[in-house]
């Protein structure tokens, strides 16, 4: 069988403006209720293995949600989608701490 029969998959690149920006409109959506949950569940409760597992699911959701999104709107460009996920870091991490828990500020 000739080499060139068996060649692997290549995202086109194309992608949709509206998913760059719903991406991360979905993250900040969602942060708000999602980080309330994580300042109240981490306050109050004691055990640091179930925290740790609470931090992993809380990435987790955010990471779910912005590959839907950026599925959903067909962005296919590789260098775009890891620069709307590495958005939604530092805005998951501002909303956690500024809304959520105000008195840790």
């Amino acid at each position: 069988m000739p080499a060139d029969l068996l060649e692997s998959y290549r995202h086109s690149g194309k992608f949709n403006p509206a998913g760059v920006i719903a991406a991360p409109a979905a993250a900040a959506v969602l942060g708000v209720p999602l980080g309330l949950a994580y300042a109240y569940l981490l306050h109050w409760i004691p055990f640091i293995y179930i925290n740790f597992f609470l931090t992993l699911g809380y990435g987790f959701a955010f990471g779910w949600v912005t590959t839907r999104v950026l599925k959903a709107t067909q962005v296919r460009n590789v260098p775009v989608a890891a620069g709307c996920r590495s958005l939604n870091g530092p805005d998951r991490a501002l909303l956690r701490v500024e809304r959520a828990h105000p008195r840790a500020v």
